[in-house]
C-alpha cells in the first residue's frame, strides 16, 4: 500500500495546524522581518526572488515549529478537538475489510482492536486524518451501550515520537485523559497506536 510523494505532501499540508503558541512565535518572527524591510521598490526580478525567498523562509519556520514528539496529553487534545468538530465520513461501512481497503495509503491494516467488544462497538465508517502530523485512520463507532457516536483512531506507532504510550501487549493498561468533557483512551498494541473517545450520553 504505497503512496506517492505528491499525495503525501498534499495530505501533510492539508492536515497540519500550528498551536496558538506556535502561531504567536511565527507571527513574532515575521513581524521582525517586516521591520527590516525598506520602502524602496526593487526591480521586478528581485521582487520575485524576494517572494520566493520569503516563502521558503516561512516554510522553514513552519517545520521548525512543528513538534518532534507527542505525549499522551498532545494526542488526547488533538483527538478530542477533532471529535468536537466531526467531519463527514469518506466511507460508510460496518465492514472492517471494506474500510481497510479504502485506507490504501496507510502502511498497516485497519482492524478492530481485540480489547473492544464487537457486540458493543459497531463500525460506521471512516476517513483519513492525522495525529500530530502522523497520518491516521479516523473511524467512527456506535457505542450501543450508550447509543453515542465515538471516534476511534488507528495509526502506526512511531517509536521515539509518541511518548509514554502504554503497550497492552506488555500487560500495561490504557491511559485515559479528559479534555473539556471528552474522555480519550490511549494505548498501543501490535505496533499500532489506538485512541478512543468516550462522551456521555445526552
Amino acid at each position: 500500500m504505497k503512496q506517492t510523494l505528491k499525495s503525501e505532501i498534499q495530505f501533510f499540508y492539508a492536515e497540519q495546524q500550528l498551536t496558538n503558541k506556535q502561531q504567536c512565535q511565527l507571527q513574532h518572527l515575521m513581524n521582525g522581518l517586516d521591520g527590516k524591510q525598506t520602502s524602496i521598490d526593487p526591480p521586478l526580478k528581485y521582487t520575485r526572488m524576494s517572494i520566493i525567498g520569503g516563502t521558503c523562509f516561512a516554510l522553514l519556520l513552519f517545520f521548525m515549529l512543528l513538534p518532534n514528539s507527542a505525549n499522551i496529553q498532545d494526542i488526547a487534545s488533538e483527538v478530542a478537538g477533532n471529535h468536537r468538530h466531526l467531519k463527514p465520513l469518506s466511507i460508510k461501512s460496518n465492514s472492517y475489510r471494506q474500510v481497510d481497503h479504502f485506507f490504501s495509503e496507510l502502511n498497516f491494516s485497519v482492524t478492530p482492536s481485540p480489547r473492544l467488544d464487537s457486540s458493543r462497538w459497531q463500525l460506521l465508517g471512516g476517513r483519513y486524518c492525522s495525529i500530530n502530523g502522523v497520518k491516521a485512520a479516523q473511524l467512527r463507532l456506535l457505542d450501543t451501550h450508550t447509543n453515542t457516536i465515538q471516534s476511534f483512531y488507528q495509526n502506526k506507532y512511531k517509536t521515539g515520537y509518541f511518548e509514554s504510550v502504554p503497550d497492552i501487549g506488555k500487560g500495561q493498561l490504557p491511559l485515559s485523559v479528559t479534555i473539556e468533557g471528552i474522555s480519550v483512551e490511549v494505548w498501543s498494541e501490535g505496533g499500532i497506536l489506538y485512541t478512543l473517545t468516550h462522551t456521555p450520553k445526552k
